[in-house]
């Protein structure tokens, strides 16, 4: 039997309450998400924080890896070759696109994880 919702609009979870895709998958694919999401946050707030990071600048095809867009300020994991577009504003993170989020902020500079 279906756990009934919490009381408001169709659609909107109350305060607090995960996702449904959080709670079924096992992989927590959502959380790793949120994450990247958090790393890609501290970036954007200074152009000094991306210094650590290896500018991809003639590149047309990014090898696997773990990346940060400056264009869209998104977290990007590559599993396989991919085409960009030329002009683009990426940065490679780490080679491994398989890598924790604790290895993601490492990589970024900041070992304490955005705390």
């Amino acid at each position: 039997m279906a756990e009934a919702r919490p009381p408001g609009r169709p659609g909107e979870r109350a305060a607090g309450v995960q996702s449904d895709t959080y709670e079924a998958e096992g992989s927590h694919r959502e959380a790793m998400q949120s994450d990247l999401l958090a790393v890609a946050r501290w970036l954007t707030e200074s152009a000094e924080r991306r210094k650590r990071l290896k500018p991809i600048r003639s590149a047309k095809v990014l090898r696997p890896g773990i990346y940060y867009n400056a264009g869209t300020t998104m977290v990007d994991r590559l599993y396989a070759p991919q085409r960009v577009a030329l002009g683009h504003r990426m940065f490679r993170i780490t080679k491994d696109p398989a890598a924790s989020a604790r290895e993601v902020w490492r990589a970024v500079g900041n070992p304490d994880g955005g705390r």
